[in-house]
């Protein structure tokens, strides 16, 4: 259980530094197998300001990592497939949020 209050302290971290940060884009990366949808989300991008929060989600844990950039391209291995969209193209009600500031 270590491991998973590290977690916890790193991400509550890594929000904390985003505090009083405008949204300002966002971007969900799907993960394809053998071309079907396997997971709609599997990596979500939000961009407050100058910095990339990049949100991955496995096993019902979340961590979270402060990155330069979203990927610009869909990776492909083999059969594996993951497209970038932006979050406004499935998630239009994402639009609000936009421009709004993260508080504690």
């Amino acid at each position: 259980m270590n491991w998973l209050i590290k977690i916890m302290q790193e991400n509550t971290e890594i929000i904390k530094s985003l505090f009083g940060k405008r949204l300002t884009d966002g971007k969900i990366q799907s993960f394809h197998l053998n071309g079907k949808l396997a997971n709609k989300i599997n990596c979500t991008f939000l961009q407050f300001e100058d910095k990339w929060l990049r949100i991955v989600v496995d096993d019902e844990i979340a961590t979270l990592h402060i990155v330069n950039q979203a990927p610009k391209k869909n990776g492909c291995k083999a059969d594996f497939y993951y497209p970038i969209t932006n979050i406004i193209n499935c998630y239009p009600e994402f639009q609000k949020y936009l421009g709004k500031k993260l508080i504690e």
